[in-house]
C-alpha cells in the first residue's frame, strides 16, 4: 500500500522488484487483485431539501461526484458503512448508485429486494422494477422476476436526506434455493456450457462493459491536497477524491503521465494511493 504525495515541480512514482521470482532481475512489481468482480459504487454529495430520489443527479449542477470504488456486495447498513466503502462520503445528503452484473445459472422466477434509508430505486436490464423511494426509515420493497440463464445488469440508486443511511440488495430463487441471499456481482463470468434444449439468453446492457476493470493490477486513487503539503498527510481520505483506475504496474516518471492514466488529475497539490498484492511463488 503505497500513499505519496505531491507538492509541486514534478512527480515521479516507481515500484520495483527483484528476487527469485524475477530471476533477481529488477523488474517492475505487478499486483495480483483481481478487480473484475464486485459492484461498482459512485456517491454524488446532495442537497438539503431532498424528499425523493433526484434523478437529475448525474447532469445537476447541485450534485457533486465524490468518488468509484467496488464492494463485493450491496450490504451497507448505517453510514459508517458507506464511508468505508467511499471515504469521502458525507453524513447526510448524499445520492448513491451501485450497478452490478447478476450471473443467473438456472432460470426462474426470482425475488429481487431494495431495503433502504432513505429512498431508493432499483432498476433490472435497464428496466424500472422496484419503488422505494421517499423520506423514511430502513424499509424494503421488493418484485418478482423471470429471469433467464445468462448475465443481468442490476442498479441500485438512493438517497441520503439525513439520520441513518442503510442500503441492501437481496434475492431469492432457484439459485439460492428460496433462501435470501445478498446478491453477488461478477463481471468476468463467462459459460462455459451451452444450455440443452433452450436458447441461452444473455442479457446484455450497452456500453456496460466498460464499467469494471477486467485485468488484475493495482487500485490507485487519487485526491485533491491542499497547497502547504510537506508530508503525507494521514487524513488525505477526507481530501476531494479526483477518482480510481487499475493499473498494471506502478511506473509514473512525470506529472503527464499522472495525467494521461487518470483524467482529472491537477498538475500540483495531489496526493496518491496505490493498493495490490504481490504473489511470491519462491520464497527468499
Amino acid at each position: 500500500n503505497e500513499r505519496p504525495f505531491r507538492g509541486g515541480g514534478g512527480a515521479y512514482q516507481t515500484i520495483y522488484w527483484q528476487g527469485p521470482d524475477t530471476g533477481h532481475r529488477r523488474v517492475p512489481l505487478h499486483s495480483d487483485v483481481d478487480h473484475a468482480r464486485g459492484w461498482r459504487v459512485r456517491v454524488w454529495t446532495g442537497n438539503h431539501n431532498m424528499r425523493h430520489m433526484p434523478m437529475n443527479y448525474k447532469t445537476s449542477s447541485q450534485y457533486k461526484m465524490l468518488g468509484t470504488d467496488y464492494i463485493p456486495y450491496v450490504s451497507l447498513h448505517n453510514n459508517g458503512a458507506f464511508r468505508r466503502a467511499l471515504s469521502n462520503t458525507p453524513h447526510d445528503h448524499f445520492v448513491w448508485e451501485f450497478l452490478g452484473r447478476l450471473v443467473i445459472k438456472r432460470g426462474g422466477y426470482y425475488r429481487i429486494c431494495t431495503k433502504s434509508d432513505d429512498g431508493s430505486k432499483l432498476y433490472l436490464d435497464g428496466r424500472y422494477i422496484v419503488n422505494n423511494d421517499g423520506l423514511h426509515g430502513p424499509r424494503e420493497r421488493c418484485s418478482r422476476q423471470r429471469l433467464y440463464r445468462g448475465t443481468h445488469e442490476v442498479k441500485a440508486i438512493g438517497f441520503q436526506h439525513g439520520g441513518g443511511a442503510f442500503q441492501t440488495v437481496t434475492y431469492s430463487g432457484p439459485d439460492t434455493h428460496g433462501r435470501r441471499r445478498y446478491m453477488p456481482s461478477d463481471w468476468n463470468y463467462r459459460h462455459r456450457r451451452k444450455s440443452r434444449g433452450h436458447r441461452r439468453r444473455v442479457h446484455r446492457h450497452r456500453g456496460y462493459h466498460n464499467y469494471m476493470p477486467k485485468h488484475r493490477g493495482f487500485t490507485m486513487r487519487v485526491w485533491r491536497g491542499p497547497h502547504n503539503m510537506a508530508t503525507v498527510p494521514h487524513h488525505y481520505q477526507s481530501f476531494q477524491q479526483v477518482g480510481t483506475k487499475v493499473v498494471h504496474h506502478i511506473n509514473f516518471r512525470n506529472n503527464h503521465h499522472f495525467m494521461r492514466v487518470m483524467k482529472g488529475v491537477p498538475h500540483d497539490h495531489f496526493v496518491w494511493q496505490f493498493t495490490g498484492q504481490a504473489h511470491i511463488r519462491r520464497s527468499g
